[in-house]
């Protein structure tokens, strides 16, 4: 593989990875604004059929309901530095040693198919 096929597949998977960001952005976004819509509704829906008489039932709801996304944008975060800032050098060398080994499988994959 010459060195411009390399490069070219480490900016493929690099755009890659950043279009997968973008889809996780944008899913989480779709999905609290559902969320922030249909928020009120489920609440008014658990004091109906649960009523005012457990109030600790309605504030675990309330936390867990509210937590939910809180972690998934943590998430949504982390995957973004991951992808655009903090790429630590010994991720970028194992990523390395890891696309090497499937390069060198692959030759000798079409050597064999070849002798």
């Amino acid at each position: 593989m010459s060195s411009n096929e390399n490069s070219y597949e480490r900016a493929r998977a690099r755009v890659k990875s950043i279009k997968g960001f973008y889809n996780h952005l944008f899913i989480y976004i779709v999905f609290l604004i559902l969320w922030i819509i249909f928020a009120g509704k489920f609440f008014n829906l658990l004091e109906n059929s649960i009523g005012n008489g457990n109030e600790g039932f309605l504030h675990w709801a309330n936390i867990n309901f509210w937590l939910n996304p809180l972690i998934w944008g943590v998430v949504v975060l982390v995957h973004g530095l991951y992808i655009f800032a903090f790429k630590s050098s010994a991720l970028k060398k194992w990523e390395e040693r890891k696309i090497q080994r499937y390069i060198d499988e692959e030759a000798a994959k079409s050597n064999k198919q070849y002798e």
